[in-house]
């Protein structure tokens, strides 16, 4: 056990260690997202300003820590990169903004208020269903199929060990699988 722990706090010291202390900034990180996935723009922008506003706030109001600051960044381009790769589909293929969503339900709460209870309770009935954690994770479907599926499900494992090495207390609050139906 006390090898596991000296492993973890190791594994803490290089993470902060290779973490630059530097606030995030909205252009930078749009720049970054458009050069990895070699495009000029995003389709549509009205989440720039919003965007630039939740970072400011984290920046100056959050006290976030190196990691904190470094696991931002790594969220916001893998949402800003799904925010190109939906542009990529719908404009291959339009018509999949006019499909219908029959009947949504959205559950939301304070964190602890019970929320993934209901959640849970509502998937209980079989006509309901809910995204996989790793489909929130990475929305889109692959061009690779089945192949393109479980290298989404690797990289959320991946992601869920190195949360549980740096929170270990975070799946005695809320338990998350890959495969499972996640709010």
């Amino acid at each position: 056990m006390r090898d596991r722990q000296n492993e973890y706090t190791g594994v803490r010291t290089r993470l902060v260690r290779n973490t630059r202390r530097r606030p995030l900034r909205a252009d930078e990180l749009l720049e970054s997202a458009l050069s990895r996935g070699k495009r000029r723009d995003f389709a549509e922008r009205s989440f720039v300003h919003p965007l630039a506003h939740l970072l400011e706030a984290c920046n100056e109001e959050a006290d976030l820590s190196v990691f904190g600051i470094r696991a931002l960044r790594i969220d916001v381009l893998r949402c800003l990169r799904s925010l190109l790769h939906f542009d990529e589909i719908e404009a291959a293929c339009p018509s999949v903004l006019s499909r219908p969503i029959r009947a949504p339900v959205f559950i939301t709460g304070m964190p602890r208020s019970g929320t993934t209870l209901l959640h849970r309770l509502i998937l209980q009935d079989p006509s309901t269903i809910a995204p996989r954690l790793f489909q929130l994770v990475y929305p889109y479907p692959s061009r690779a199929g089945r192949f393109g599926t479980m290298l989404r499900k690797k990289w959320v494992s991946l992601q869920l060990a190195l949360f549980r090495v740096i929170a270990p207390e975070l799946n005695t609050l809320h338990p998350v699988a890959v495969d499972a139906p996640e709010e």
